[in-house]
């Protein structure tokens, strides 16, 4: 058919992975969180607070993935433009390869590379979610009882996301920072 605007997938299959990778994240950055937190508890070690820092960064970026995979799986118009607001939160996070970028604490090219590259891809997200293809996969809203529910817990996600996001965007400057054990001998 020309002229015709059929995308060469289905976007449930995108959703359906979406929310698998968002629970696999949530799920096993979650438990490390609370491995990190009893560590830290108990040696009050720097390198504990780094990776726990870390974990919640995970932690934070699974539930942004999972809420996206939700808000696609409802093939609803409310559930794209809820994605296109994750894909907004979610460029916060690369405000730590951006600090570290500054920072000139690295070296070398490696963290401008991963700013310009996290920066791109978040930049492609938005597109696709844009396209005229993967738009006419989702239908008109509807009131839903869904759709409270997601759109209620969803402003939630964003702002813990967000917080997160920036206060720990100073993560791998710690990281590095922080002395190895053989450093200290």
């Amino acid at each position: 058919m020309a002229g015709s605007t059929k995308s060469p997938f289905d976007i449930s299959y995108v959703g359906r992975a979406l929310r698998f990778i968002g629970w696999i994240a949530v799920a096993l950055n979650g438990f490390m969180a609370v491995l990190h937190t009893d560590l830290y508890l108990v040696s009050s070690s720097a390198a504990f607070r780094v990776g726990l820092d870390r974990d919640l960064r995970r932690l934070s970026g699974g539930m942004l993935v999972l809420l996206a995979g939700v808000a696609i799986s409802t093939r609803k118009e409310w559930g794209r433009l809820l994605a296109r607001k994750a894909v907004l939160v979610s460029s916060l996070f690369g405000l730590s390869s951006l600090v570290l970028a500054v920072s000139g604490i690295a070296g070398d090219a490696g963290p401008t590379v991963a700013t310009v590259s996290w920066f791109a891809a978040v930049a492609y997200e938005w597109y696709w979610l844009n396209r005229a293809d993967i738009r006419a996969q989702f239908e008109g809203d509807g009131s839903e009882r869904e759709k409270a529910r997601i759109l209620r817990l969803a402003p939630v996600m964003f702002v813990i996301a967000g917080i997160v996001a920036v206060t720990t965007c100073d993560v791998e400057i710690r990281a590095r920072s922080v002395p190895t054990p053989a450093a200290k001998r």
